[in-house]
């Protein structure tokens, strides 16, 4: 299982990208977060409020594909590492 990250700073294409995660199965639990972001682009630094898409799924690049085709920003955010949870939780990630 991997817990995968995006960021934006409209709220709503990350709504929609976590109902079509969800809606096609790649992902069974979905949260956005608010958070401010620090980061250089462009030479500048920027402080911006953004939202913070957390995904858990099995399938990384079919997930990444649904985020590359909905996202708004040209170069965005896209981590993902391995978890461990517990089996409860766990099973019900796979249901």
């Amino acid at each position: 299982m991997y817990l995968i990250k995006t960021t934006s700073n409209d709220e709503a294409i990350l709504k929609k990208i976590a109902q079509k995660l969800v809606k096609k199965d790649l992902s069974k639990c979905v949260h956005i977060i608010k958070l401010e972001s620090i980061y250089k682009w462009q030479g500048k630094i920027q402080n911006d409020d953004e939202y913070c898409l957390e995904i858990k799924s099995n399938n990384v690049k079919k997930v990444y594909k649904v985020i590359k085709k909905h996202h708004n920003y040209e170069c965005f955010e896209f981590v993902y590492y391995k978890f461990k949870t517990s089996k409860e939780y766990l099973k019900f990630l796979k249901e």
